[in-house]
């Protein structure tokens, strides 16, 4: 009929002609919609299945400065200290975990997280955060800050409490002048750097010196722990009353520490070992005695029998310095 478009074979060789049998599932058959069977399409694959989010914070916020004999948690000022998190799980990019650091304010010291108040983690493995204080935590108030994973408002992971606070490390000393008089000996200043890198960060540490004499009582001590943030003056020197004949008085001596923003005492200081030598020895060409007195760093461990300042042997690696010097007795 005019008008009517037939799919009947045609027995010609052209595409769509008859030579194609029908039915069949080549190109041009006869096989269109509604005239054979289509493949299925094929089967959609399930999305991976969801793992819980799990944070594993260290429990111990301790910068690598801390001594082991300090038992209190801390970092300092002005500096960072670095804190591996890690995170497992299947994260949605929409509820990212967030880092933060609880207590802060009121006394109880401030820091940041890479410079931040927080930091978010949008997917699974290890980060290294860099904590830095801020504010140093005021005295009797050690260990209130905490470092927090939170997702949704729910807690994940915390860590311990720990606090801001600079402490002294890495004693030196300098010669100032000649003991004279009634005495023979040296005095010294002496400059340390705290691991926060500023020295009035530590108005709130004491130090104390221990000196063991092993022939010798040392002159017992009007107070413990002397103020750091301010210059540090000691001497070593002998009575000339007491030097009559040839002799050689050595002395170990270390340095200890009170932190008062963590409540910690007794603390071995980084770096303050020394070794001091009072030698008497014949003049030469005589007659008469003379006295050199030296000093220089060296690891040591001294157990002072001060009863004022009491301490066990407290135990340091090499001071800076070195110095000598000899004297007319």
């Amino acid at each position: 009929m005019p008008g009517t478009l037939q799919r009947t074979p045609t027995g010609n060789n052209q595409a769509g002609s008859g030579s194609n049998q029908s039915g069949s599932n080549q190109a041009g058959s006869g096989n269109g919609p509604g005239s054979g069977t289509t493949a299925a399409p094929p089967a959609k694959s399930s999305p991976p299945a969801m793992k819980p989010v799990t944070v594993t914070i260290p429990p111990d916020i301790r910068a690598d400065s801390t001594p082991k004999e300090m038992k209190k948690n801390r970092i300092p000022p002005r500096v960072n200290t670095s804190v591996d998190v890690h995170l497992k799980g299947t994260l949605d990019p929409s509820m990212p975990v967030n880092l933060s650091i609880d207590g802060q304010g009121g006394g109880n010291g401030e820091a940041t997280i890479d410079g931040k108040a927080t930091r978010d983690l949008t997917s699974s493995g290890t980060t290294t955060l860099h904590l830095k204080g801020k504010t140093q935590t005021e005295p009797k108030q050690d260990s209130q800050l905490r470092l927090v994973a939170t997702q949704n408002g729910k807690q994940l992971a915390s860590s311990r409490g720990f606090s801001v606070s600079a402490i002294p490390q890495n004693m030196s000393f300098s010669f100032d002048n000649l003991a004279k008089g009634d005495f023979r000996g040296i005095h010294i200043t002496y400059d340390m750097l705290p691991d926060s890198g500023v020295r009035g960060d530590l108005d709130k540490a004491g130090g104390a010196e221990r000196v063991e004499y092993p022939t010798k009582k040392p002159e017992a001590l009007k107070h413990c722990y002397s103020t750091l943030s301010k210059t540090m003056k000691d001497e070593h020197k002998l009575r000339t009353s007491s030097l009559t004949s040839r002799m050689t008085i050595p002395a170990k001596q270390t340095f200890m520490f009170k932190d008062e923003r963590t409540n910690s005492e007794g603390i071995p200081m980084k770096n303050s070992g020394f070794l001091i030598k009072h030698i008497v020895k014949t003049k030469k060409p005589g007659p008469g005695l003379e006295i050199t007195t030296s000093k220089e760093g060296a690891a040591e461990k001294a157990q002072d029998r001060d009863t004022v300042c009491k301490s066990g042997p407290i135990q340091s690696d090499s001071g800076t310095g070195s110095e000598s010097k000899t004297q007319d007795v």
